[in-house]
């Protein structure tokens, strides 16, 4: 168990550079790993290939944009938070781990209150969700998603729902 929250380790250039790859380097029997609250904006792809043995990853409230880092060697994690970043879609290859890592055992990823986009360049991210949102072994956490026309949707049960603004 590692717990590094609200440390604001993410504003240093050297960290994003340098991707964690070399502070989790011989951490390779860490199980849980909290790293939110940390101003992070940015995990290279390699970042933490050390930790294969990984149960629940937690970089919920930071300032992630994309999250293309490797996981689909972490076959026993059962827990990813990217809640509360800025995401605006999860790239294809997060998405082909996750579905991966959800084949060994029951998998939860919540990403909800993200700037999460569903317009037509995201219509690979928006199939894929909801073909696989309440699978039986796999639980995405989802909230909403905005088309570039500023319209603001809800996945309900199987399909986009419209969601009306009040203006005050």
């Amino acid at each position: 168990f590692l717990n590094i929250e609200n440390n604001a380790i993410g504003i240093s250039g050297q960290v994003a550079e340098e991707g964690f790859s070399k502070a989790f380097l011989n951490l390779t029997s860490l199980e849980e790993l909290h790293l939110s609250n940390n101003h992070i904006q940015y995990l290279s792809n390699n970042s933490l290939l050390q930790l294969k043995n990984l149960r629940i990853l937690n970089l919920r409230n930071n300032l992630l944009e994309s999250f293309d880092v490797k996981i689909s060697h972490m076959l026993n994690l059962s827990y990813l938070d990217l809640s509360k970043n800025i995401l605006q879609e999860l790239s294809e290859n997060t998405f082909n781990a996750i579905e991966k890592i959800s084949e060994h055992h029951k998998f939860t990823v919540n990403i909800q209150n993200n700037n999460l986009k569903c317009g037509c360049a995201q219509i690979r991210f928006l199939t894929w969700l909801h073909k696989v949102r309440n699978s039986g072994r796999l639980k995405i956490m989802y909230s909403k998603c905005t088309h570039p026309n500023g319209t603001v949707w809800k996945l309900k049960g199987n399909q986009l729902v419209r969601i009306t603004l009040v203006q005050p």
